[in-house]
């Protein structure tokens, strides 16, 4: 196979573009051209003679059958414009895409400068002028490290869609063949078509001696709440029979539980992390909320800790919980909302930790069951590619066939799952509904079951809130029996239970889930799909082809129903407004009538739905595995699909005092003429009292944990929020508050300008001019390393369309959320650029770690309120009301006063850090009630006056100058 890489540069001065290229053939470079233009009268301004000869060279390499490698179709495009005439390039079908193939085989680095250190160093010493040839050898050698069968598996998928691509794949797997014959990678194995990483501890558990032949205490009731035979084979769990409930409190069969050390004991200054590891400092709070965590556990007793920043809670909590676990042997669960903060404890805290306890000690990450990859059903999706399937799907198989070599989780998490790739995802993700147990060929190394059994032989499972509360709703059949739960970032559980406990539909999900059965116009999707295989099945089998060509048309109906149904809703919402909060005043509407007769049509459907459904789960009773398998998934699809056309069909009923209902609509997409945007949503009002019955009373100790539980120094609002009046007045619940080591008055200056306008009561449009101002000066004053933080998208995108071209000329870029990227990205590009500036809303407030000169100037726009307009807001103030209590200050405030403390907290994140605090909302000077956010923060000094002024003192206190009070 031959190819020359192309690269082009352009400048900015209006000098000539020129091109580097290299020839490659069959794995060797046989020539390389640097900075070539085309000769006169071809376009370009004559070059020197060996420019000539080069360009001539170019050209014949083209002419020769040499394939083109460039980094995007857009160069392509650029060429053609730049050079035309002076050759005729390739069709984009008859080009290598480099940025398509690394999306494919690396999407970390898509382009030469995220290219791995070692990766960069050797391509960089055989191309340095050339970063298209540096892409290209990394990605050779990428793709000759995969298994021969996948790259053959790979290059029949990518003759759907670029030829030259399948070519050099088969060139890659002959090459591998050659070098390594059909042997897999280490750590992999093939079951039927697919090749993926196998389980390191699949050997042990089968052999019995899984986690180091530690007993888990499980009562009869882990297997009834959920576990079935095949799961607990799966996850090595012992079923009913094989074990005694453990007495009301359990201890160690060898009767050792009281010589376990104390947490604290094992982090203060006499302890192993402080003699073994460099650097780690004995923290007095930290040691407080260890002894306060052991004791709670100890005693069945609640616990809530506000533990301030720098506290080192994650180890104040993980170090009792673990010999707990280890003492009983029992679990512990602990629940975090972020990722971040899952991966600090898998990577960082838990390592540290194992390090010190002389005892074999296991940790688990279980997500839910959707974040796992399902081998079988990947397996029935890829050979259903052919040339009418989606150029975005065929990246997606391909994609996800490169992964299962490298991953071990088979989590979601690994892979960039937008675009394409999220309705792929969808059809391939793991589901009870459509898992057939043990005569799924993939049963034994299954991603979720591996990941299953690692969380019942785990003493420590890490979770995160959502996965908790769908363990609560379904009654707890999800996670490993647990008595002990730990909740991290528990100031997010009202609002995690909220929204899990309630129900949500949209019509793109809807549809989504009816591409799964048929899509294509009925040529794709598992239906088509079946009709097909049935053909040639066991007479039983056959029998359903019936009812799945109904299901086929009736499909069609229901589509139009539920689009019907969502465009009526749709029409309920004012113009100029998101979101509508359904009460019984809209049912006079006519669009209100014409949703409901739409939903009186769907009970018809569903009930239709459900028979062919039933009819489904008797077929799939055959032998022929493959089968079987895919009939489960139709049925499993269509059970899916029936389930939200009854939260669809739910929100007709609006009399129910305790819920609220509302409808969410945006523009449609794309176009006048694109997908409609709306969902409907109804959640409980009162989640207090469900946390109550479900959380607190069915666990014997819940530790709650965060930097922010209090307000005004005291933890009633969370106490009464999350249910626990109760268990406080019963003298189950502890409080505990540990004081943040970081001093406030000497690090952090708080800066208010008491010249600004009403911002809460202006628009976007008349903010922007003001804020960006603001923004610009005090960015110029602090040299960039700025946060910004807003409440509202459209004055974010305002402000930064007013703020980049006023920084520019003082070198200063400007990052904003929505504008020009996502989270990830842009705080990697702020990360790396000291002059910047960084602009984001609601989830740039919190689990952002910036330590150091990375910030040392943070913004807050406008106190961050809950919208009043918000349908549960509103609901909550209602019944606030009708108690006799003060929304403002039982619900608003709090809440407020919460997420103020949450961005402040994203300045300080060192004892050494320094930075300022700049609040452009005078009301927390004006108001009464400002004060409560200025109390918040213990110790933080506040310096009022007109802008200018408040500046000036700004860039003093940053350059380490003294402040006057």
């Amino acid at each position: 196979m031959k190819v020359i890489v192309v690269h082009l540069n352009t400048r900015q001065d209006g000098a000539i573009p020129s091109l580097d290229a290299a020839c490659w053939q069959d794995g060797v470079w046989t020539d390389t051209l640097q900075r070539i233009t085309p000769p006169s009268g071809r376009g370009a301004k004559r070059g020197e003679d060996s420019a000539d000869e080069a360009w001539t060279a170019f050209a014949e390499h083209l002419a020769g059958g040499a394939t083109l490698a460039i980094e995007s179709t857009t160069t392509l495009e650029r060429l053609d414009e730049m050079f035309r005439g002076a050759v005729v390039w390739p069709d984009a079908a008859d080009v290598l895409d480099l940025t398509q193939m690394a999306r494919i085989l690396a999407p970390e680095w898509t382009s030469v400068v995220h290219l791995p250190a070692e990766a960069a160093e050797d391509a960089e010493d055989a191309a340095p002028d050339n970063p298209s040839r540096r892409l290209w050898e990394a990605l050779t050698d990428r793709a000759l490290r995969l298994p021969v069968h996948t790259l053959q598996q790979m290059a029949h998928i990518a003759l759907f869609l670029s030829r030259p691509f399948a070519d050099w794949l088969q060139w890659a797997a002959e090459q591998r063949q050659a070098r390594a014959g059909l042997a897999l990678p280490e750590g992999c194995r093939q079951i039927q078509s697919l090749v993926f990483r196998d389980d390191p501890a699949a050997g042990l558990a089968e052999s019995g001696d899984a986690a180091d032949g530690k007993r888990m205490v499980r009562t009869s009731a882990d297997v009834d709440a959920g576990d079935t035979d095949e799961e607990a084979d799966a996850t090595g769990a012992p079923s009913a029979g094989d074990v005694d409930a453990p007495d009301a409190s359990p201890a160690r069969a060898d009767g050792v539980a009281d010589a376990w050390p104390l947490a604290e004991d094992l982090l203060g200054p006499e302890g192993p992390f402080a003699s073994r590891l460099p650097g780690f400092q004995v923290r007095q709070g930290q040691l407080e909320m260890a002894r306060a965590v052991r004791e709670a556990l100890d005693a069945d007793a609640h616990l809530m800790v506000e533990a301030g920043t720098g506290t080192g809670k994650s180890l104040a909590y993980l170090v009792p919980a673990a010999l707990y676990a280890l003492s009983r042997d029992t679990r512990v669960v602990v629940s975090t909302h972020t990722i971040a903060l899952q991966d600090q404890i898998e990577h960082r805290d838990f390592p540290l930790l194992r390090s010190v306890i002389e005892h074999p000690l296991e940790l688990a990450v279980l997500k839910g069951r959707t974040h796992y990859v399902c081998m079988r059903k990947l397996q029935q999706e890829v050979h259903t590619a052919n040339w009418a399937t989606d150029p975005g799907e065929l990246e997606a198989y391909l994609r996800l066939l490169a992964w299962l070599v490298e991953t071990e989780t088979g989590d979601r998490e690994e892979l960039p799952v937008h675009g394409r790739m999220h309705e792929v995802w969808s059809r391939v993700q793991s589901e009870t509904e459509t898992c057939i147990g043990k005569r799924c060929p993939f049963f034994k190394p299954c991603y979720y079951f591996r990941a299953r059994g690692r969380a019942y032989q785990a003493d420590v499972v890490i979770a995160n809130h959502s996965l908790v509360f769908s363990d609560l709703k379904a009654e707890r059949r999800v996670l490993p029996r647990y008595d002990k739960l730990i909740v991290d970032e528990a100031h997010h559980l009202e609002e995690e239970a909220t929204r899990h406990l309630g129900d949500e539909v949209h019509w793109g999900a809807i549809a989504a889930m009816m591409q799964r059965l048929a899509r294509e116009g009925g040529r794709s999707g598992v239906i088509p799909e079946l009709l097909h295989r049935l053909q040639g099945a066991e007479s039983a089998a056959q029998r359903v082809a019936g009812p799945l060509e109904q299901l086929l048309e009736r499909l069609a109906d229901v589509r139009k129903c539920v689009e019907a149904a969502f465009t009526a809703l749709a029409a309920l919402v004012p113009p100029g407004q998101s979101e509508l909060r359904l009460t019984p005043a809209v049912q006079s509407a006519a669009a209100w009538q014409a949703y409901q007769e739409q939903t009186q049509q769907l009970g018809d459907q569903i009930r239709e739905l459900e028979r062919i459904a039933a009819r489904l789960e008797d077929a799939a009773q055959v032998d022929d595995a493959d089968l079987s398998g895919r009939l489960v998934d139709a049925r499993g699809f269509l059970m899916a699909l029936t389930d939200q056309l009854r939260v669809l069909m739910e929100g007709a009923h609006l009399a129910d005092e305790a819920w609220v209902t509302w409808v969410q609509a945006g523009p449609r997409e794309g176009s006048a003429s694109g997908p409609l945007r709306i969902s409907l949503h109804r959640a409980p009002i009162d989640v207090a009292s469900i946390l109550r019955e479900y959380l607190f009373d069915a666990t014997s100790s819940v530790i709650l944990t965060s930097a922010t539980l209090t307000v005004d120094g005291e933890f009633h609002h969370a106490v009464r929020r999350f249910g626990l009046a109760g268990a406080q007045k019963e003298g189950r619940l502890r409080t505990l508050t540990v004081a943040s080591p970081f001093s406030m008055s000497r690090q952090a200056l708080l800066c208010v300008p008491t010249d600004v306008p009403e911002l809460a009561r202006m628009e976007p449009e008349e903010a922007a001019p003001w804020v960006g101002e603001s923004i610009v000066q005090l960015a110029r004053v602090s040299g960039g390393r700025l946060l910004a933080l807003f409440t509202s998208h459209a004055l974010l995108r305002a402000t930064a369309e007013r703020a980049r071209p006023a920084l520019a000329p003082h070198g200063i870029v400007v990052y904003a959320q929505g504008v020009d990227g996502g989270r990830t990205q842009l705080l990697d590009a702020f990360r790396k650029n000291p002059r910047s500036v960084l602009f984001g809303t609601q989830s740039f407030w919190e689990g952002i770690d910036l330590p150091g000169d990375q910030l040392v100037a943070l913004v807050i726009v406008r106190l961050p309120f809950s919208p009043p307009s918000h349908p549960v807001h509103q609901a909550r103030c209602e019944r606030l009301e009708a108690e006799g209590l003060n929304p403002f200050a039982f619900h608003s405030l709090p809440d407020a006063v919460v997420r103020f403390r949450q961005g402040v907290g994203r300045l300080i994140r060192t004892v050494d850090d320094r930075g300022v605090v700049v609040v452009f909302d005078k009301r927390i000077i004006t108001h009464a009630y400002g004060r409560t956010f200025i109390r918040s923060i213990p110790g933080l000094r506040a310096v009022t006056g007109r802008e200018r002024d408040v500046l000036a003192r700004a860039a003093a206190f940053l350059r380490g100058q003294r402040t006057p009070g």
